[in-house]
């Protein structure tokens, strides 16, 4: 019997209770109806403006705990379980090391040069997965990851995510797993 079976990718978003208000988030909760506006993305990230995801809860829970900080909120976690098969249909860029084509990615993404420089296309990949690094720095992030949507395309087809976690402590903070 194989081991492999193609399940659906769980990859999480971390991000602040404020930021999704208007759902009224509940842990274990399907955000029905959930759409991505990739106008209201940051534009100088490490792929450029688009919608993150990452594979490790860990990572999400400490995007999601900035990002409450920052804004004064609560941190939350949402939970999307991403058919493999759409993902394959998608254009994509992956990096899977951090090497010299990944860091020039990043450092143009950040800079504020428009992203994903395509020979004789102004289109952006849907999809761009890689390692993750901190700003200023050329070393990655153990054990994490970013999957990050850039085409309105690829977001709008994202499926409706759910609400696997949200902060009960006072400052606001999901707790971070002791490794």
């Amino acid at each position: 019997m194989p081991l492999w079976n193609n399940a659906p990718l769980v990859a999480y978003h971390g991000t602040d209770f404020r930021s999704l208000s208007s759902y009224n988030p509940v842990k274990g909760q399907l955000l029905v109806g959930f759409t991505v506006d990739l106008d209201v993305c940051r534009p100088t990230t490490d792929f450029g403006k688009g919608f993150y995801l990452t594979t490790s809860l860990e990572q999400a829970r400490n995007w999601a705990n900035v990002k409450a900080d920052r804004r004064r909120s609560k941190a939350l976690i949402l939970k999307f379980e991403l058919d493999r098969e759409w993902l394959a249909s998608l254009d994509s860029l992956c990096f899977v090391l951090a090497d010299t084509p990944f860091y020039n990615l990043v450092a143009d993404c950040r800079g504020g040069i428009a992203p994903h420089q395509r020979p004789g296309s102004q289109q952006l990949y849907d999809v761009v997965y890689g390692p993750v690094t901190l700003k200023g720095q050329t070393m990655v992030v153990q054990n994490a990851d970013q999957i990050s949507f850039h085409s309105d395309v690829a977001a709008s087809a994202l499926p409706e995510p759910a609400v696997d976690d949200i902060a009960t402590a006072n400052d606001g903070q999901l707790p971070r797993d002791m490794l």
